[in-house]
């Protein structure tokens, strides 16, 4: 199993283990997992 650790900002420290599969991330609705206090570069 894989696991997602934020290492910076508002939620340093956070762990998520993810099942196996494809899984989004993003800040927008259609996210899997959403971090809503990330800002993607363009």
């Amino acid at each position: 199993m894989k696991l997602l650790r934020i290492l910076t900002g508002v939620h340093a420290g956070a762990q998520l283990q993810l099942a196996p599969g494809t899984h989004r991330i993003g800040s927008d609705d259609g996210a899997d997992i959403r971090l809503t206090d990330w800002h993607a570069s363009d």
